[in-house]
């Protein structure tokens, strides 16, 4: 099987990155096309993935989100280095969780971090939606919840959470607009 790029990335030099499923990596291209290097490899080790699933890109640096790690980890793209790894899932934070998910394991729902942004205070803002169900072919009435994470300090904000359910068409609520 060859490559499944599911999310892409272009930093400021135009240089394009791929987040190829299958391969468990990162490509990245010059602007001419050519193929530069790769980013991580299939393994659970820093720096490495077993499901690439969103990138983003701020100030020099790539954030990839690992759907099936729960992590995000960090490249320096003046180097192209690894710089860390941010653990994410809900699981390892024991009573720190947010307040919705308390309510979603009594409803024995469970949830995956699913897209994530950076904020300017460098925080991530990271949604969360039910594992159940496959994130593209079911959409309508999906719930999604979302929660502030301060990496430095390893925990979730609670005065940022909030809720939605998708209906299929365009979502509007403060600030955030999905479609």
């Amino acid at each position: 099987m060859g490559p499944r790029i599911f999310s892409i990335a272009i930093d400021s030099k135009n240089r394009l990155y791929l987040a190829d499923l299958s391969g468990k990596k990162i490509d990245v291209f010059n602007p001419d096309g050519s193929f530069l290097q790769q980013l991580g490899r299939a393994d659970r080790s820093p720096g490495e993935f077993h499901l690439v699933w969103k990138l983003r890109i701020k100030n020099h640096s790539l954030y990839a989100l690992d759907y099936m790690l729960q992590k995000i980890s960090v490249f320096n793209l003046k180097t192209m280095q690894h710089i860390h790894d941010d653990n994410i899932s809900l699981l390892k934070i024991g009573n720190d969780q947010p307040p919705w998910y308390k309510k979603a394991l009594k409803k024995h729902t469970f949830y995956t971090a699913t897209n994530f942004y950076i904020q300017p205070d460098n925080n991530y803002l990271i949604f969360f939606s039910d594992n159940e169900v496959a994130p593209r072919s079911i959409l309508k009435n999906r719930l999604y919840e979302g929660s502030t994470y301060n990496s430095r300090t390893e925990k979730y904000l609670k005065s940022k959470v909030f809720t939605f359910k998708w209906s299929g068409g365009v979502l509007n609520k403060k600030n955030v607009t999905l479609f």
